[in-house]
């Protein structure tokens, strides 16, 4: 299974710093949210990998692939990969 990825907010002057604490929240919620409370963007808490493999691919994919692809490793699990396609 794929481990989801939470968002942040990058104003991270009104986070604790010093423990590196910071309010973690779903793809949904940041969606819906729009902009973090704190008036920060929301961020990632990880860049997922794209393997080798997928990166020599590439030139060979048609843009809805590609995006399909990137977006899932950003999305996934909580947009299933047929609804990316669907999307794409």
């Amino acid at each position: 299974m794929v481990a989801p990825i939470y968002y942040y907010s990058t104003n991270r002057q009104f986070s604790n710093q010093s423990s590196g604490d910071f309010e973690r929240i779903s793809f949904q919620e940041a969606l819906f949210q729009g902009q973090a409370q704190d008036e920060g963007l929301f961020m990632p808490d990880r860049i997922p990998k794209v393997s080798p493999e997928e990166l020599r691919q590439l030139p060979h994919m048609r843009y809805p692939e590609i995006a399909s692809l990137v977006l899932g490793k950003f999305l996934r699990p909580e947009i299933s990969a047929s609804v990316l396609s669907q999307l794409a």
